[in-house]
């Protein structure tokens, strides 16, 4: 019975030049496909990535440039005309004084400037202080009437969507004149 059996495995054996099967072929074939799918896919995310970063750091440039514009003018602001007890009368965020706290860079909604290809903006919005200019900045994509997109708060800045992000960029500071800090 012995003989019998070692008969048996001796023929079921492969011969050394014989090769692959086809099935083994097909599972090694499988293996590498889904193995490079899976590292495509990996860099594909990774491009996606690198390319949402680098457009957040040129809006996070942009805004840091506006804002040091404002701090520059807003340092030089020297006018305590307006001073009453331990404040400023005048409010620095109203039409009338914010072209002199903030000088020339009045415009609060600046023109589309491309970030990697795409038009964005910029926004600066002040809200109402007495001794502190507070300004909150967006950087998103250009609003374009007509194309579906809304804009609710009237910054020309298209409104995010559950279906699509278009801010790319937020800042809130808050710049203190040189006249508040020279009142009595």
């Amino acid at each position: 019975m012995d003989k019998k059996l070692l008969l048996l495995l001796l023929r079921s054996r492969r011969s050394t030049n014989q090769g692959l099967s086809l099935l083994e072929v097909l599972v090694a074939t499988m293996v590498v496909f889904f193995t490079l799918m899976g590292a495509l896919q990996g860099m594909l995310y990774a491009a996606i990535f690198q390319v949402k970063a680098e457009r957040q750091a040129q809006a996070s440039f942009w805004i840091q440039q506006d804002l040091e514009q404002v701090k520059a003018s807003a340092a030089t602001y020297t006018d305590t005309s307006g001073c009453s007890g331990s404040t400023i009368a005048t409010n620095f965020n109203s039409s009338a004084n914010m072209p002199a706290v903030i000088g020339s860079n009045t415009t609060p909604i600046q023109n589309p400037k491309k970030l990697l290809g795409k038009d964005y903006r910029l926004a600066r919005i002040p809200t109402p202080s007495d001794n502190i200019l507070r300004l909150e900045y967006r950087v998103g994509e250009n609003y374009v009437p007509g194309s579906g997109q809304t804009d609710a708060d009237s910054d020309l800045i298209a409104d995010d969507t559950p279906q699509k992000t278009s801010i790319v960029a937020t800042l809130y500071t808050e710049v203190i004149p040189a006249a508040a800090l020279s009142c009595p």
